[in-house]
């Protein structure tokens, strides 16, 4: 793409090609574990003002997701899962920036092993309970309980999981191992 000459200083070069927002812009250990360095995939943009992106051990979020941490924290769990192209924002309800975006202001937290689907929404003020599954293109508004799959726009609780007896199960022999 040719910018005006005026701007050719600023942008030498575009971006490659489905790497435009760059997780890679956060502080980099040496050599990172994967096991205790959680961080956001390639091509997610984390925007952190007044408020911060908190991982837990095995979480993660798939490219083109957005983190919008503004004026509260996005909270994520353990084993955790974000899909591609999620968004999920602390501020809602307005277009000001600065002090009027701080005042509509909630955190976002996502429970253990819950799954979010690929093109979800969710705003502020919002809980993804434990082992919960978020729909492809749900918009939630509004708490999900654990072991609950919502869906829909807006977001509304369908059913419990169908694994439901085995993912109990599990998380009894996750609280025998620990």
């Amino acid at each position: 793409m040719a910018y005006p000459p005026e701007y050719e200083a600023q942008f030498p070069e575009d971006p490659a090609p489905g790497n435009l927002f760059q997780s890679a812009d956060l502080p980099q250990p040496a050599d990172p574990e994967p096991a205790t360095e959680n961080r956001p995939g390639p091509g997610v943009l984390v925007y952190e003002a007044r408020g911060r992106l908190i991982m837990a051990e095995g979480a993660s979020i798939n490219g083109g997701s957005q983190v919008r941490a503004v004026g509260a924290d996005v909270t994520i769990g353990h084993k955790a899962g974000i899909g591609y192209n999620v968004l999920l924002i602390t501020s809602y309800g307005s277009h000001y920036l600065g002090e009027e975006a701080m005042k509509r202001k909630k955190p976002i937290i996502i429970g253990d092993h819950a799954w979010i689907g690929h093109g979800a929404m969710i705003r502020g003020g919002v809980t993804i309970g434990k082992w919960a599954v978020v729909g492809m293109g749900a918009v939630v508004l509004q708490d999900v309980p654990d072991y609950m799959v919502a869906a829909g726009n807006p977001a509304r609780i369908i059913g419990r999981r169908p694994d439901y007896k085995m993912v109990l199960e599990r998380e009894r022999e996750e609280q025998e191992d620990a």
